[in-house]
């Protein structure tokens, strides 16, 4: 038997081979860190991605549930307002309240020239100085259903709302009844 020969005597071709397959196997494990490499980028960016939106919809939520307080806050305190309105007007119609006439800044006006009720107006001052008395005023209108007299108030610097679509509302509620 001969003894194994060593590095140095082995063939050239042999040599280069493995070489090559040294270089080829280096190739893939470079390659496939490279590859890993990558992916934990992605990973890391999608991750920061992730969190940064989920912070941004945690604020945009928290936002929206403090519009939506207020806005529950609001109606409750006009629906309060509004209560109280129609027990007013309900205790001067069974004529357990006198009828004492209000002043107010912006008065209610009658949408029709001919529509002279100083108790449905003095009614609509009562309920729009109520009205304004939680907040900002908001516009109101009375309507007497027997003849269709109707009342308006409007705040000051509130836009007027367009009276085709006042009375095509008060026609339809009317024609209900």
């Amino acid at each position: 038997m001969q003894p194994a020969p060593s590095d140095r005597e082995a063939p050239p071709l042999r040599t280069f081979g493995s070489l090559d397959e040294n270089l080829r196997r280096e190739r893939r494990v470079f390659t496939t860190v490279i590859v890993l490499l990558v992916c934990a980028t992605v990973a890391a960016s999608a991750l920061a991605i992730r969190t940064r939106l989920s912070a941004s919809l945690r604020r945009e939520e928290q936002v929206v549930r403090l519009y939506d307080q207020t806005l529950a806050d609001k109606i409750l305190d006009r629906q309060s307002a509004l209560t109280v309105a129609s027990l007013i007007l309900s205790l001067r119609a069974n004529g357990a309240l006198p009828d004492e006439p209000t002043s107010v800044a912006h008065p209610c006006r009658p949408n029709s020239p001919q529509s002279t009720k100083p108790l449905l107006q003095g009614n609509c001052n009562e309920t729009s100085g109520i009205l304004s008395s939680y907040g900002d005023g908001s516009p109101i209108e009375i309507i007497r259903i027997d003849d269709g007299t109707t009342y308006e108030h409007q705040p000051a610097g509130a836009k007027p709302a367009p009276p085709s679509a006042d009375a095509a509302l008060a026609h339809k509620v009317l024609k209900r009844f």
